[in-house]
């Protein structure tokens, strides 16, 4: 008997060791357990960060898209009406073709081609040089004269030619200026060789913010120089008006400097949207990888899960162990007593 509750507290003993290291063990696993969920609270949050990021870029990337889309269409519509010489008359289309065609030599453009408008000036100078904008700048006298008899025999209409090699000397502006008043001549860029032309087309008109001030430097130059506003107002030489409505879209300076901007739109766009690819690439790269993270951490945490209901499964059976040989070491002891 003696032999017998020996053997019962070894068991329950050894049984309470068990147990008490199943508990300990049992606690490790559920704080794992919680490490595992801030962890995967952090990688949760991360990820919805991220994602956010994404759809921020993608949505960037598609707006950039669009607008370099509508700006290449705009663009091609334009580069269509330069090439056609929409806006152009009948007259200068069929001499330049036929410089084109290479049937006429020595045709340089019309004097829209030659000149570079400072921006927001375009009406002004359009409306300064009226008719004038489409005048053919030529090399010499003999080109005038082949291109005029060309439009003669193909009953191709009218146009005015402007010969480099015999143009006239300068007429220059001897009135005064004031305010806001410039010479439409200051308003344009072009070429050395065409400074006299530009000089005779632009070098007297002048050039001034609205129509009262207009009216005030007209005034004040005698009425003898036509004054023209930033909007196409004209004060003429001699007194007389001449305004109304301008339509911006319809001019040929107006084209051309739409064109030159949109080309660098269109330039700055593409570069955008590169960079808008790749920011978006990036974003998504990390939105993987953080994806992948998640489901690591959701692995481990199901694994710790597991392990902790395992656990709990082996402390209620060695709670239940103990119990026993609590119970068969009470009735050994009960038995050794005399």
């Amino acid at each position: 008997l003696e032999q017998s509750v020996q053997e019962s507290t070894a068991q329950r003993d050894e049984a309470k060791q068990d147990l008490d290291d199943t508990i300990k063990y049992r606690r490790m696993l559920e704080e794992n357990e919680k490490q595992l969920a801030n962890g995967r609270s952090g990688v949760e949050l991360k990820l919805k960060g991220r994602k956010a990021a994404l759809d921020d870029a993608d949505a960037a990337e598609q707006c950039l898209g669009r607008e370099l889309d509508a700006a290449r269409q705009r663009l091609s519509v334009l580069r269509e009406l330069e090439k056609n010489m929409d806006g152009y008359q009948n007259s200068v289309k069929a001499v330049m073709r036929a410089a084109g065609a290479r049937r006429l030599r020595g045709i340089i453009g019309p004097v829209s081609a030659i000149l570079k408008v400072e921006p927001g000036c375009e009406v002004a100078v359009e409306t300064a040089l009226g008719g004038a904008l489409q005048n053919i700048v030529v090399e010499n006298e003999a080109a005038a004269k082949a291109a005029i008899a060309l439009l003669r025999n193909d009953n191709a209409g009218r146009a005015t030619f402007l010969p480099l090699d015999d143009s006239p000397g300068p007429a220059w502006f001897r009135g005064k200026l004031s305010g806001s008043a410039r010479l439409a001549s200051s308003l344009v860029q072009a070429d050395a060789r065409y400074g006299d032309i530009v000089t005779n087309l632009l070098g007297r008109i002048i050039v001034v913010d609205d129509i009262n001030e207009a009216s005030r430097v007209a005034r004040d130059n005698g009425f003898r120089s036509k004054v023209v506003t930033l909007d196409g107002q004209v004060v003429n030489a001699g007194g007389s008006f001449t305004g109304g409505s301008v339509q911006r879209s319809a001019g040929l300076f107006t084209r051309k400097q739409e064109l030159e901007e949109l080309r660098v739109k269109a330039a700055k766009l593409q570069k955008e949207c590169l960079a808008a690819q790749e920011k978006t690439d990036q974003c998504k790269q990390q939105a993987d990888a953080l994806n992948a993270e998640l489901t690591a951490a959701s692995s481990e945490q199901i694994t710790a899960a597991n392990d902790r209901v395992r656990a709990e499964a082996e402390r209620k059976r060695l709670e239940a162990a103990m119990e026993q040989a609590e119970t068969a070491l009470s009735r050994g002891r009960r038995k050794s007593t005399p």
